[in-house]
């Protein structure tokens, strides 16, 4: 039973070790956090939240995290999630648009490989022009 109890604890302890911690740097417009189940508060500047700190930022708000190595991101408004998965949303968001993020890519991946020569979505013209080619006009 010791070493059951000893167990449970030190995974308990590890958790601890690993969590990641953000401060509020600046806040714009509102932004709470679940302080208990299903009690929002307001969220402060300078205060210092875990990663599984559920946060919600409403319309027309903006929240600066500074991640333990001074990194700092910023979740946009009209977003909710735990502050480590806010953080990891938002985190390439300055580098600015990407080509081909990778959910694009994976899309892609799933639909198939399309070719250069592929046809996309039929339209009543295309089909015209299609069906033009199709039969000899005498004129």
């Amino acid at each position: 039973m010791k070493k059951i109890v000893l167990f449970v604890l030190s995974v308990f302890f590890v958790g601890f070790l690993f969590a990641e911690t953000y401060k509020i740097e600046s806040i714009t417009g509102k932004v709470t956090y679940e302080s208990a189940p299903g009690k929002w508060n307001d969220v402060k500047v300078g205060q210092v939240i875990s990663d599984s700190t559920n946060i919600n930022t409403s319309v027309n708000s903006k929240l600066v995290l500074v991640l333990e190595d001074g990194t700092s991101i910023t979740v946009k408004a009209m977003q909710k999630g735990t502050a480590s998965s806010l953080v990891k949303a938002n985190a390439g968001a300055a580098k600015g648009l990407k080509k081909n993020p990778p959910a694009t890519l994976a899309k892609k991946e799933a639909a198939g490989a399309v070719d250069e020569n592929a046809k996309g979505v039929a339209t009543a013209s295309s089909r015209a022009s299609e069906a033009k080619d199709d039969f000899e006009i005498d004129e």
